[in-house]
């Protein structure tokens, strides 16, 4: 597991990315929209520090074009620090996503 500090800069741009209305299928309805956005915008900063070529899209069944693969970002919030042992699960509540890798 890597250790990433959130910035204030990436939480701004974080916010930058949505209007923050309910997203349609929100399993939280819409209550961690802004910790997925952050989860986005670091997945896009760490693959382009790995030299691959990132866009952000926001489409409904994906995030990102990586490489031209599609990317849908997962990010789960908790008030404990992961341990290494830990799994980490993606609903199957919108399995018909059309994308390529879940990350």
């Amino acid at each position: 597991m890597k250790k990433i500090y959130i910035t204030p800069e990436q939480i701004e741009e974080a916010k930058d990315l949505y209007n923050f209305k309910n997203l349609k299928n929100s399993i939280t309805n819409g209550e961690s929209q802004l910790h997925g956005a952050v989860g986005e915008v670091i997945a896009m900063q760490v693959l382009e520090l790995r030299e691959n070529h990132v866009d952000y899209v926001g489409h409904y069944d994906y995030d990102l074009i990586c490489n031209g693969k599609r990317i849908d970002v997962k990010t789960i919030k908790s008030n404990h620090e992961p341990k290494d042992e830990y799994n980490a699960n993606i609903s199957a509540f919108n399995h018909t996503q059309q994308t390529d890798y879940y990350l």
